[in-house]
């Protein structure tokens, strides 16, 4: 699969004793009415020399890393002498115990089985029914679709009628080509991932761009009537022959889809293609996903509940349509500010000139090593010198 992917939720209520899932007119994602910033990961696997207790050290790996939603291929009658004694039940129940959020995928040819029994587990918040809904048989865009909006909706009813208080999902892509028409409210989830790291198929340059294209893309192409609560996947993992993300993509592919209105973050994924786990396979990349973790989560309240304000470059007439080499915006809570500048270029510092008022002073909200530290305000203006391949965050209490 090749593209960026999008997670899309519409108001469901939970049964007795189970949490209430909605969605704010404006995207965000309510737990019992409080918001819920999805920070997850992939992880599939049925594979028989990788399941059972490899499998639930995988998910304590991952919930100690602080993600709090894990979208898992986990079936209760594949191992245990009883659903109840699976690996996919003592999956469930760690999620429960640690406030770890599943999403599951549903073979549909079982459905009504598994659905009812994914229903019994209070951790599980999403049956996943279809991957690459708009994609042909063989994983390209813009021939039939696998699962035409009339399928979904199917697919969707069926699930409701046996589990009312599970969220439906499935994915589809919005790369070049691919439709959204007629997927609005076809179910509760519509996901994807942003996989262009490595696939051979553009320069370096153009990899960190068609991160924001693919992202913005998904506005475009769902129309009007989009669902408003996006989450993006971004890639760690390396295509075969390919090369990994570096911790500064990785990082800038978060800030990236944060400035498109992403309303999560859910990684692709922690186990690779020769299935190695991922801080195994690169040490270096997860340790980054470990350190941004907490960073993200510190800005969640912005992200939730602040009004964001986008930053048009005045001298990039590209901006607006992704092809621009800054990126920058901020959100407005109360009485503060928080500015993000990102620049995609990965050779060439880029000079940031916008009309921004200055309020109060401007602290850089993380590290300047990390994050860069050259914005400053003058005048009418806010100005500085992006580094290449980098992100700078700062926090602005108006006066």
């Amino acid at each position: 699969m090749f593209g960026c992917w999008l997670l899309l939720l519409t108001n469901t209520v939970f049964a007795n004793g189970f949490s209430t899932a909605s969605v704010r007119e404006d995207g965000v994602i309510l737990e019992n009415g409080k918001p819920f910033f999805p920070l997850g990961i992939y992880h599939d696997s049925l594979d028989a020399d990788y399941y059972g207790d490899k499998f639930v050290k995988d998910v304590e790996t991952i919930a100690n890393a602080g993600f709090n939603y894990i979208h898992v291929s986990m079936d209760f009658t594949y191992d245990g002498a009883t659903p109840e004694q699976s690996t996919a039940a003592r999956v469930a129940r760690f999620a429960e115990t640690h406030n770890v959020r599943l999403g599951v995928a549903v073979y549909l040819k079982a459905l009504p089985q598994v659905v009812t029994e994914q229903a019994k587990w209070p951790a599980i918040l999403n049956s996943s029914l279809g991957d690459d809904f708009n994609t042909d048989a063989k994983g390209k865009v813009g021939g039939v679709p696998k699962y035409p909006p009339e399928r979904l909706r199917t697919l969707n009813q069926e699930v409701k009628a046996i589990a009312p208080r599970l969220l439906t999902y499935s994915s589809g892509s919005s790369f070049a080509g691919a439709s959204l028409k007629g997927y609005e409210r076809t179910v509760d989830c519509l996901a994807v991932q942003c996989y262009p790291i490595g696939d051979g198929s553009q320069s370096q340059h153009n990899e960190l761009e068609a991160m924001d294209d693919v992202v913005s893309n998904y506005w475009r192409l769902a129309g009007p009537d989009a669902n408003k609560s996006l989450i993006v996947n971004p890639q760690s993992f390396a295509w075969d022959g390919g090369r990994w993300p570096t911790p500064e993509e990785a990082r800038l592919q978060a800030w990236i889809s944060l400035l498109d209105g992403a309303r999560g973050l859910v990684w692709y994924s922690f186990l690779t293609n020769t299935k190695q786990p991922l801080p195994v396979a690169n040490p270096s990349l997860w340790a980054e996903l470990r350190q941004l973790l907490p960073e993200l989560k510190e800005i969640v309240p912005f992200l939730t509940d602040g009004h964001f304000t986008p930053l048009p470059n005045p001298n990039d007439p590209h901006f607006n349509d992704g092809e621009g080499t800054w990126h920058a915006g901020y959100w407005t809570k109360e009485n503060q500010r928080l500015i993000v500048a990102v620049n995609t270029h990965c050779t060439e510092k880029v000079e940031f000139d916008v009309p921004l008022v200055g309020k109060g002073e401007l602290r850089p909200l993380f590290s300047p090593e990390r994050y860069g530290k050259s914005l400053r305000h003058e005048g009418n203006q806010l100005r500085g010198k992006l580094r290449p391949i980098s992100i700078e965050v700062y926090l602005e209490t108006t006066e």
